[in-house]
């Protein structure tokens, strides 16, 4: 099968996300990775959205086969703790809430969880994923033509965005100077209350 023809086997399986990001993958089909593994990182302390943000993490990528999940969990919801333990691919580091040394130590305990994964990504706990966003953001990095290359974006708050679950009619890649997109229409931030 073409990298064209499963793009649009995922456009048909994923119904419910907007096919503006799909165009753009489509456009680009030729150098399009869609196998390299990319490790997740996800630091939490007690956050509710948790889940969400991991959900939204699968359900939301092009090939979520190759999406690993590496999360520091600092808490003591059990509960929780115990779903995330179900979910495939997903790699739990467990601080109890009392010995939590902050988001730069959970960030390190992340890192120790990489594997084989070509890509790193660092998240929030509380964040939702654009539409392909794997594919989109690796290709974003292919776009740069460096191996130093570092994409980084301020996320946007949903609340901006999101008329609906995954409702991202407003957001659309851009390209600066022909082969740059702007990382942060792919993740949009929960507000934490």
């Amino acid at each position: 099968m073409t990298k064209r023809n499963y793009l649009l086997k995922i456009r048909n399986k994923q119904k419910n996300l907007n096919s503006q990001y799909l165009q753009y993958l489509l456009d680009n089909s030729d150098t399009v990775d869609l196998t390299s593994k990319i490790c997740v990182q996800i630091p939490a302390f007690d956050d509710p959205e948790i889940m969400r943000t991991v959900q939204s993490c699968i359900d939301t990528a092009a090939n979520p086969d190759r999406v690993s999940i590496a999360i520091c969990y600092q808490g003591d919801n059990t509960e929780e703790l115990e779903q995330l333990r179900k979910i495939p691919n997903c790699k739990i580091k467990h601080v109890p809430r009392k010995d939590a040394k902050g988001t730069c130590a959970a960030r390190y305990e992340c890192n120790k969880l990489i594997t084989d994964e070509e890509y790193v990504l660092h998240v929030d706990s509380h964040m939702l994923f654009g539409p392909y966003w794997d594919t989109c953001l690796i290709q974003q990095w292919l776009d740069c033509n460096d191996d130093k290359a570092i994409v980084s974006a301020y996320c946007n708050n949903s609340a901006t965005y999101i008329s609906g679950p995954y409702d991202y009619d407003d957001l659309i890649p851009e390209k600066v100077n022909g082969r740059f997109i702007n990382a942060s229409v792919f993740f949009i931030a929960e507000p934490f209350f």
